[in-house]
């Protein structure tokens, strides 16, 4: 059965233009902000890999100076972008313990500033992720004393 105004004209498409409008409208922003969120999850999980490749050159230096500088160094090595627009190393810690059998350890932090693809209406701050590592010291000769 076909509805026709006064003029004529077939009413049968006009739901289905409404229809396609609406969900446009719906799920353009729904789409962006699932992409956002996607976005921000990759970005976590490279840090943690930045974040643990810092702690391991870290680890294979025997001073805490060298330490420092090996991580500063390996994280430099990893590009920044339009969207990852800083990388750096916050702290690292350099743990020599004296305690008999107490493990050896460096702790790298780092901190990496990002820019949303498509940024949110009501985020007016640059999401920050930071991430820390512990690696096991593998730089520093065996204690001879150990077994004693």
């Amino acid at each position: 059965m076909k509805t026709a105004r006064r003029n004529g004209r077939n009413q049968k498409g006009q739901g289905l233009v409404e229809v396609s409008v609406v969900s446009g409208v719906v799920m353009v922003p729904l789409v962006l902000f699932m992409l956002d969120l996607i976005f921000l999850y990759a970005a976590n999980a490279l840090n943690d890999q930045y974040v643990k490749v810092a702690a391991r050159a870290a680890a294979s230096q025997s001073t805490p100076a060298g330490a420092e500088q090996a991580a500063r160094s390996a994280i430099a090595k990893f590009p920044t972008s339009a969207l990852i627009t800083n990388l750096e190393v916050t702290k690292v810690e350099y743990r020599t313990p004296q305690e008999f059998g107490a493990q050896k350890t460096v702790v790298v932090t780092t901190k990496m500033a990002t820019v949303v693809p498509m940024p949110f209406p009501f985020l007016n701050e640059k999401p920050v992720f930071e991430a820390g590592a512990v690696e096991p010291i593998t730089a520093l000769p065996p204690n001879p004393h150990a077994d004693s």
